[in-house]
């Protein structure tokens, strides 16, 4: 038989699903660009202000759990490479869906060190049932937004306007 363990919490396991030797569970995988905050200089994007969403829909007749993780992108000249969040359980009931914004995202991350302000990089998104039996995709869906500053002031919102507006589906991968 073989054993598939999620950890809780740091020191504690969990028994989620027992299978036969040979026998594999199916397992989905979703990793949504990310771009947050104030780009100040021209440079991998141009001078604006970056803001993103990840909606997740449980289209399913089950409750299902989300190990949620964030990845920093830098450019390819940077080393160390950039930051890997630590994994966060949530949960979705049936036709339940959540929106995982900046802040959300910013928050996986432990501090210090603290972040700069624009970030960049993938939200990555892995469903499992409680039970531990793997569940079928789920409907995700990126929304990317940004604006130039028409003012000085960047706590204002009126100083800003919406310049461009994006929404992509994110595809699963499978994992075996």
């Amino acid at each position: 038989m073989k054993t598939l363990l999620k950890a809780v919490k740091p020191g504690l396991a969990l028994l989620l699903l027992t299978l036969p030797l040979g026998v594999h569970a199916q397992m989905w995988q979703y990793s949504a660009k990310f771009i947050c905050g104030a780009q100040t200089g021209d440079t991998d994007v141009v001078k604006g202000l970056y803001a993103t969403t990840v909606n997740i829909h449980n289209s399913l007749n089950t409750t299902v759990d989300l190990r949620k993780k964030a990845v920093i992108a830098l450019p390819e000249r940077t080393l160390p490479r950039g930051r890997i969040s630590p994994v966060v359980i949530d949960t979705l009931k049936p036709d339940e869906a959540m929106g995982v914004d900046c802040r959300d995202i910013r928050s996986l991350f432990p501090v210090p060190p603290a972040l700069p302000t624009h970030i960049e990089g993938f939200l990555v998104v892995e469903p499992f049932s409680p039970a531990g039996i793997p569940t079928d995709p789920l409907d995700v869906v990126a929304k990317y937004t940004a604006r130039h500053r028409t003012g000085t002031n960047t706590t204002d919102p009126n100083s800003y306007d919406v310049e461009t507006l994006d929404v992509e589906r994110i595809p699963p991968k499978k994992l075996q």
